[in-house]
C-alpha cells in the first residue's frame, strides 16, 4: 500500500471516530433524564379548593360544580347530585400522578400525541381533553390537555399463549406550553360525558328481603308474588290448580332490585305523556322491614334506545312491637330487656324513617332512565311465569314457588260429596237425625245381619212405637208379619256399602288439609356541607 493512501485511510478513520463521539455525546444530552421524572406532575395541588371541574371535549364540555350549601352537582342534568366519591377520587388520582418521562415537543408532534387543545387544532386534525380546575369565584387552579396512551409491547420471547398484546402503559399530558409528560396512571375516563359523574345511588334490595311483589299495568294480568314467612319461597298468588309457575322468572323478578342502578337522568320537567309514565307498568315490593317501594315504568326513550323512562319513591309503615309476654312480677332483668327492646325498635323505626326520607330526596323529583336489560324480568307478563301444565302429567308440580302443590290434594274432598247425599237419600230413618255416634251404630248392625230378613221386617214396627225401639223388636213383631212393606226396607243395604266407602275418603280428608298448610370523604379531600 503506498503511503499516500494509508494517510488517507487514516484521516477517514479520524474523521468517522470524531463524528461519531460528537453523535454520541449530543445523544446524551439530548435524552439525558430530566430532573422531572420521578417528581408529581401537579404538586402541591389543593384538592380542597377545587369547586369546579371542566371537561371539554371536541364540540362539548361537561361541569361538575360545588354549590353553596357544599353539594356537588352537574349542571348539564339539570343539577343531578352528583356522586362526591368519584370527584374525590379524581383530584387524589391528579395529585399523585408523576411524571416518568419529558419530551420536547417537535413540530407537528402536538398531533401526533393528540395534544393540542379543543378548539386549537386545524382542521382534521385529532385533540385531546382540555381539564380545568377551578376554585372560588372561577380561580384557576391547574389546567392540561390529556393526550393518548402510551402502549407498550410484551417482552420478546414470552409465551405467546399467555400474551395479550400490548397494554397502557401512561398517559401523555401537556400543561400549557410546557413539555411533554408521560405520567403514570390513565386519565381517559376523565373524557366520559356528563353521567359518569351521577351519582349512581338508587335502589339495592335484596330478593330474600322481598316479602311481597306485584307487578300491574295497561293490558296486563296484575301477578302477585307473596312469601308466607322470611326463609320461604315467594309464591304465585291466585295459581289454578291445573297451572304451574315458572321459578326461575320468579327469582328474576325478585332479584332485579338487588343492586338496581340507572344510566342517565332525563329532564325532570317533561310532561308524563311523552315519557310513558301517565299510564305506566307499576311494580311495589315490600321489604320484611314493611318499608315499600313504587317503581313507575314508562315507554322506551326512543325506537333505536329500548331503555326506558323510571319513577321511584318509597314509603315506610313502622311494624308494631311485639310485647314479651308479662310477668305478675316481673323482676329487674326482665324489666330492663323489655325495655332494651322498646329502644331499639324506637332507634330502628327512627333510622329507618331517614333513610326513607332521604331516598325521596334523591329519587322522587326525577325521571330516571334505565338499561332495559335490567328491567326485563319486571315487566314479564303474567302468561310467561304462569303457564298450564301438560295435560299428560297427573302428578303435583314439583314448583316450589306455586300453590299448585296442596290444590291436586283437594280433588278426593270434591269426591265425597255425593257420598253424604246418597247416605241421606235412602229412608230418612230415626237414626239418621241423631248424632253421628247413632249413625255408626245401625251401619254395624246391617253389615253384621244381612240375611235375617225378618229383623229387616222389624224395623218397620219402630213406626208404631218409636219410643220403645229395643224392645218393639221382639214384641210386635207378629202383626206386621204379613205386610208387605219390608220391602223397601230391603233397599238400605247398599246404603251400608257408600258408608263403608266413607272410611278411604275419611282418611283423605286429613291428607287434604295437611297438603293445603304447606357519603364518606377521600383521604386529603373533604366534602363540604
Amino acid at each position: 500500500m503506498k503511503a499516500k493512501q494509508l494517510a488517507t485511510l487514516v484521516i477517514l478513520a479520524v474523521a468517522v471516530g470524531t463524528l461519531a463521539y460528537v453523535s454520541r455525546q449530543q445523544g446524551q444530552k439530548r435524552y439525558q433524564p430530566s430532573p422531572l421524572i420521578g417528581k408529581n406532575a401537579f404538586p402541591d395541588l389543593p384538592v380542597n379548593d377545587v369547586s369546579r371541574l371542566e371537561i371539554v371535549n371536541a364540540g362539548s364540555t361537561s361541569v361538575v360544580a360545588r354549590a353553596e350549601d357544599g353539594r356537588w352537582g352537574v349542571p348539564g342534568r339539570w343539577n343531578y347530585p352528583a356522586d362526591f366519591d368519584k370527584i374525590a377520587d379524581t383530584l387524589v388520582m391528579l395529585s399523585e400522578l408523576k411524571i416518568k418521562q419529558v419530551l420536547q415537543p417537535a413540530p407537528g408532534q402536538l398531533a401526533a400525541f393528540k395534544l393540542q387543545a379543543p378548539g386549537a387544532a386545524a382542521p382534521g386534525e385529532e385533540t385531546g381533553v382540555e381539564v380545568r380546575l377551578l376554585g372560588a369565584g372561577s380561580e384557576a387552579i391547574a389546567s392540561f390537555v390529556i393526550g393518548k396512551e402510551r402502549m407498550r409491547q410484551p417482552p420478546a420471547g414470552g409465551d405467546p399463549m399467555m400474551s395479550f398484546g400490548a397494554f397502557p402503559d401512561g398517559q401523555y399530558i401537556r400543561q400549557g406550553d410546557g413539555p411533554i409528560l408521560l405520567v403514570s396512571g390513565r386519565l381517559g375516563d376523565l373524557a366520559d360525558p356528563d353521567r359518569r359523574w351521577l351519582d349512581e345511588d338508587f335502589i339495592s334490595v335484596p330478593a330474600s328481603d322481598i316479602m311481597e311483589m306485584t307487578v300491574v299495568g295497561p293490558d296486563r294480568a296484575e301477578i302477585k308474588l307473596e312469601r308466607k314467612a322470611p326463609g320461604e319461597s315467594l309464591l304465585v298468588s291466585g295459581i289454578a290448580t291445573n297451572q304451574e309457575a315458572d321459578e326461575t322468572k320468579v327469582n328474576q323478578m325478585a332479584g332485579a332490585f338487588s343492586y338496581l342502578g340507572f344510566d342517565d337522568v332525563a329532564d325532570p320537567g317533561s310532561p308524563a305523556e311523552k315519557l310513558g309514565l301517565a299510564k305506566p307498568v307499576r311494580v311495589t315490593a315490600r321489604t320484611q322491614a314493611n318499608r315499600t317501594y313504587f317503581f313507575d315504568i314508562g315507554a322506551p326513550v326512543s325506537e333505536s334506545n329500548p331503555d326506558r323512562y323510571v319513577k321511584v319513591w318509597s314509603s315506610y309503615a313502622a311494624v308494631p312491637l311485639t310485647n314479651a309476654p308479662a310477668d305478675e312480677k316481673p323482676d329487674e332483668a326482665a324489666r330492663k330487656a323489655q325495655e332494651d327492646r322498646r329502644k331499639a325498635h324506637a332507634e330502628e323505626t327512627a333510622a329507618m324513617s331517614r333513610e326513607t326520607a332521604s331516598f325521596n330526596e334523591r329519587t322522587t323529583n326525577w325521571v330516571f332512565i334505565v338499561k332495559s336489560d335490567r328491567l326485563a324480568p319486571l315487566l314479564v307478563k303474567r302468561d310467561e311465569i304462569v303457564t298450564i301444565k301438560p295435560a299428560e302429567s297427573n302428578a303435583p308440580s314439583s314448583n316450589a314457588v306455586s300453590a299448585a302443590k296442596a290444590a291436586p290434594a283437594a280433588k278426593p274432598a270434591a269426591k265425597e260429596a255425593p257420598a253424604k247425599k246418597f247416605e241421606a237419600t235412602p229412608a230418612p230413618a230415626p237414626a239418621a237425625k241423631e248424632t253421628p255416634a247413632a249413625k255408626a251404630a245401625p251401619a254395624k248392625k246391617v253389615e253384621a245381619t244381612p240375611a235375617p230378613a225378618p229383623a229387616a221386617k222389624e224395623a218397620p214396627a219402630a213406626k208404631e212405637a218409636p219410643a220403645a225401639n229395643p224392645e218393639a223388636k221382639s214384641a210386635p213383631a207378629k202383626k206386621v208379619e204379613a205386610t208387605p212393606a219390608p220391602a223397601p226396607a230391603a233397599k238400605p243395604a247398599p246404603a251400608a256399602k257408600p258408608a263403608a266407602k266413607e272410611t278411604p275418603a275419611a282418611k283423605a280428608a286429613p291428607a287434604s288439609a295437611s297438603n293445603a298448610s304447606g357519603a364518606a370523604n377521600k383521604p386529603g379531600v373533604e366534602e363540604k356541607k
